[in-house]
This record gives C-alpha cells, structure tokens and sequence, in this order.
C-alpha cells in the first residue's frame, strides 16, 4: 500500500512540475501574431522544402527543417536556403513548432544568428501572401529578398513592401485595441485563430546553448 501510494505521489509531483513550468505568469495575455512579428528579432517567409532527422539528436522529438526564404522582413538577409534545427518539441522548453514539408509559413526567431550558427525558430505560423502581407503592417519591418535575387529577377514570388514608419501599427496600436475590447466586455481572452497556446508562452532563453548547435546553413 505504501509503495502505491509512494508511485502516486511522484506521479502526481511530476504532473505539477509539468503544469507548473508551463503555467501563464501573472498580467500575462494572448498576443496576436502581428505582435508576436514586433517582439522577434528576425522573421522571415519561406517554403518548407523537405524535413529530416537533426543529425545526432536521436533521443528528442526535433527535426530538421530546409526551407527556401522567400523574404525576410527582420534580421539580417538570408541565403536563398537554410536549415532551421530542432523544430519540434522542444525539451525543457513549454513551446513547440511545426514545418510541414510543402507548406509556407511566417518563421520568427528570437535571437539574430549570425552566419554559420543554427536557425532556431520559436514561432511558426501558416502564411500565405495575404497572411504575410498582414504582417508586414507591423512596424520595424524592411522587405529583402535572400541573397543573389531582387525584385528584377525572375522568381516565383515578390515581397511585398514593409509598412511606412508613420503608416505601421506598433504596440500602442494593438494595447489600444485590448483596452476597447476590456471596455465593451471582451475580457483579456482575445478572440479566434489570434489565441496563442500555452505551448507558444516561454521562448528560447539561452543564446550560448544555441549557438553551440551545429550549423545547418546550406547551399542554394
């Protein structure tokens, strides 16, 4: 009977220690994805071009990611493709992301790499054009197209242009509408595909650790 009630209480510890971790810290709210984009250090567009297993990382739930940048709207200009490592489940970490081979997706990194460092993301969202051209509203954005292309080559796709400083919407904007949506009975609860989940709460917070990853940069 003791050694029952011993495994359930380590049980139930561990479930806490999880629920915990994960938990909202206090005055904590749902942020849209365009200020998720006026947060984040770097944050480009591009499409998943295949997945793979991140070399010598057999234990986790990550993988590796090669993604052709169509644009980068934050950070420094990108090569035409580059890996994002340990996208997934992230250990000791309360998020996740996904890149599904085939898709395009708004990728937003919470650290400027510098070259030959790994591409972690900590935010990916689904895009398309309209959805991109959404976010390029935000303020602090410039338009760039990886290196070796322009808007005068030949390529699929265009970039479109950033948000004018006196035209972009900062964070002012986005306080002002949570002040009127608490003000006609909205709450703090914020609405729709704009909810973010607790998975999306804590971001990479050790740059060291990151850096010490293997590059995964690649030739076009």
């Amino acid at each position: 009977m003791q050694q029952h009630i011993a495994v359930w209480s380590l049980v139930l510890a561990c479930c806490l220690c999880l629920v915990n971790g994960c938990s909202m810290p206090n005055g904590w709210h749902p942020q849209t994805d365009e200020e998720h984009v006026l947060s984040t250090q770097a944050f480009v567009y591009g499409r998943v071009e295949r997945t793979f297993r991140t070399p010598g990382d057999r234990r986790t739930r990550t993988y590796t990611a090669e993604v052709r940048i169509y644009c980068t709207f934050k950070g420094p200009q990108m090569p035409q493709k580059v890996n994002f490592t340990r996208v997934g489940e992230v250990p000791g970490m309360c998020y996740s992301t996904e890149l599904q081979r085939g898709r395009t997706y708004a990728i937003l990194m919470d650290w400027i790499p510098d070259e030959g460092q790994a591409l972690m993301p900590y935010l990916t969202l689904p895009a398309d054009d309209a959805k991109i051209r959404q976010l390029a509203r935000t303020c602090g954005l410039h338009s760039q197209y990886p290196q070796g292309l322009s808007e005068d080559t030949d390529q699929a796709w265009s970039c479109p242009a950033a948000a004018p400083s006196d035209q972009c919407l900062d964070q002012a904007y986005f306080d002002s509408q949570r002040s009127t949506r608490k003000t006609r009975g909205g709450g703090a609860r914020g609405g729709g595909k704009n909810r973010i989940s607790s998975t999306r709460l804590r971001r990479p917070q050790a740059p060291v650790a990151r850096n010490q990853e293997r590059s995964f940069w690649t030739d076009d």
